[in-house]
């Protein structure tokens, strides 16, 4: 049995398998409210407003958390989530609400003496540039790939062609590390050095970069003409 037939079956009968399940005396199962299970707090904490209203809340009560919905609304359209975001190891608790930032909050941050969440010596595997994107989620930004490679497929695809674009203009090439932000390079052969010398991650040098766009070109080249053949032969046998 198909999936479709199966779905068919499943409500054209779900009505008659209920009422004999009230018929038997048979209690119904309890919903179950789902956990939420997002990786970006504001999102989280914007679900939790919206799905797990109690019903006794004030006028004002209610006042306070549509602002706290609006204000979370406006932050989340500054995130973006990648698909990276749902591979990475989720964090084992996230934080309920989103706190405002205050003086007080920032002198505590600097007796925080917990592990450094970005140093400047990387993972093999991690990507410089998403590791100072702060539209990312942490986790995401944290993100360690499978290879070196692969990153650098990432980093060639994602990154690089905005800081060739800079080079050609003149332009100063930048880090993206939230410790490096204010180091500024000629070209991106010395943005590269930069980035395995001081972070530790080994990029593509110009010649390989160079290799893998013939690589690619050659095989859409290759893929274009298998479709051109592919449509001619359609068109002979309609012909026939």
């Amino acid at each position: 049995m198909t999936v479709k037939e199966y779905r068919e079956y499943y409500f054209y009968n779900r009505p008659t398998w209920d009422i004999e399940a009230q018929a038997r005396g048979e209690v119904d199962e309890e919903f179950e409210q789902p956990a939420i299970d997002l990786v970006i707090p504001e999102q989280a904490r914007l679900a939790e407003i919206l799905c797990l209203q109690p019903d006794g809340w004030t006028d004002d009560e209610l006042f306070k958390y549509r602002v706290e919905a609006i204000d979370l609304m406006v932050a989340l359209c500054d995130k973006k989530e990648t698909g990276k975001t749902r591979r990475a190891q989720r964090p084992a608790r996230i934080e309920a609400s989103i706190k405002q930032e205050s003086p007080e909050s920032d002198a505590s941050s600097e007796l925080d003496f917990g592990p450094d969440p970005f140093p400047l010596l990387m993972e093999t595997t991690q990507c410089p540039d998403c590791i100072g994107d702060e539209q990312m989620p942490v986790e995401a930004r944290k993100f360690k790939y499978c290879r070196p490679p692969v990153l650098n497929d990432h980093f060639d695809d994602e990154h690089l062609g905005r800081r060739e674009t800079a080079e050609r203009r003149g332009e100063a090439i930048w880090c993206g590390h939230p410790k490096c932000r204010q180091e500024k390079f000629d070209h991106v052969d010395h943005f590269r050095g930069h980035v395995e010398r001081v972070h530790g991650v080994s990029l593509r040098s110009s010649d390989q970069v160079a290799k893998r766009r013939q690589r690619q070109a050659a095989r859409r080249e290759k893929a274009h003409r298998g479709r051109q053949q592919k449509k001619l032969a359609k068109m002979a046998a309609v012909r026939m």
